[in-house]
């Protein structure tokens, strides 16, 4: 396609150029993750590159990228000229299953994104993302709660980005949204250079087929409520664990501010205390998967938050099984993993650190109190 540029009189006629490599294409994606139009699969959603040629055991994928629900992108860009256009979609599929099997350890994933970014972009996985997304501090632990659950069930969309696509492939993306549980889908982009400026036009395939798939959760962001975390939560783990949820939440009503999270695929619900100078501080926040974050101390400056913990919450630790200590003192388990005597003693402990934090002061320098 050939474009027309007129100013005051002059006309200009634009060729198509080229990208020369591969390696070139998926640059200009992490830098300008706008011309992937993931806003066409679903209205208002954003999108952004977590790390380039992320490593799998089957090999490097080209753009690993998530929206804002914590969905999961697998992104491989092909130039025409240098591919067999029968392999794309098998070797797409392959690092798909090669992630969701070799990277079960949630932990070991977030590591290698934070990896990436620290050492290419120069930047925090975590500043990116509320940057790109607009969120604030607390609203982190829902996001990542939706990225474990994305990758634990393979809740990808694979996307070929291409200079040229062929009629085939055209048809195989078809074919597979229209008869399988995957979300396929392919941009052909249009790319000119005309003096200082880059032009590429993105067109997508694979929309014209919508699945009607639904699952128990709730199908917006901000629609969670007491009726359906506790019927999501009962769905995925077992009669204890609900137990144990309903008195953290009965104690949660009765001490503090009790919300619910705006997760897209997991609910949440998080307690929150005013301390002695009206801060209002984390306690803990409960995910739909049986997830519960122990304490994370929310709006206490960094400085006092590690002597807080160790001075508050070693029963936590010493009692709770298999919690796991996280960067900023975040402190993490699994209700499943504990039964009623379990519950009690995070009853009472969480009794003791209530009161602790309403007698506290944290100091008057700080940002805000959200």
């Amino acid at each position: 396609m050939t474009i027309i540029v007129s100013k005051e009189g002059t006309t200009k006629k634009i060729e198509e150029s080229k990208f020369s490599r591969e390696k070139s294409l998926q640059e200009y994606i992490e830098e300008n993750p706008e011309v992937l139009p993931v806003d066409e699969i679903e209205e208002e959603t954003s999108f952004m590159v977590g790390a380039r040629e992320f490593p799998t055991k089957s090999g490097p994928i080209d753009a690993l990228g998530f929206d804002q629900n914590g969905t999961i992108y697998l992104v491989e860009t092909k130039l025409f000229k240098n591919t067999d256009k029968r392999e794309v979609m098998a070797q797409i599929m392959d690092y798909g299953a090669s992630l969701w099997k070799h990277y079960n350890d949630f932990i070991t994933f977030r590591d290698r994104l934070e990896r990436y970014n620290e050492k290419h972009l120069d930047s925090s996985l975590d500043e990116r993302i509320k940057e790109e997304f607009a969120l604030e501090d607390e609203d982190l632990d829902d996001f990542y709660e939706d990225l474990r659950n994305s990758l634990g069930e393979g809740n990808f969309k694979f996307v070929v980005y291409m200079d040229k696509l062929s009629d085939r492939l055209k048809d195989l993306i078809m074919f597979m949204n229209q008869n399988s549980m995957f979300d396929v889908y392919a941009v052909e982009c249009d790319y000119y250079e005309f003096e200082d400026y880059q032009l590429l036009i993105p067109n997508l395939y694979g929309t014209e087929v919508k699945k009607s798939v639904t699952s128990g959760r709730s199908s917006e962001r901000g629609h969670w409520d007491e009726e359906s975390f506790f019927e999501e939560l009962k769905s995925r783990t077992d009669e204890t664990t609900v137990d144990i949820a309903r008195k953290l939440y009965g104690f949660g009503r009765e001490n503090g501010e009790i919300s619910f999270g705006t997760g897209k695929e997991t609910g949440s619900i998080t307690l929150k205390v005013y301390s002695e100078d009206d801060r209002k501080i984390t306690i803990f926040t409960i995910y739909t998967s049986g997830r519960i974050l122990l304490f994370s101390g929310h709006n206490i400056p960094e400085d006092e938050r590690g002597k807080f913990i160790e001075e508050n919450c070693d029963v936590l630790r010493e009692e709770i099984p298999r919690v796991e200590k996280k960067k900023y003192g975040k402190l993490v388990s699994y209700l499943e993993h504990m039964d009623d005597e379990h519950g009690d003693v995070l009853l009472e402990e969480y009794e003791s650190l209530v009161d602790n934090i309403k007698d506290t002061a944290f100091g008057e320098n700080y940002l805000k109190n959200d």
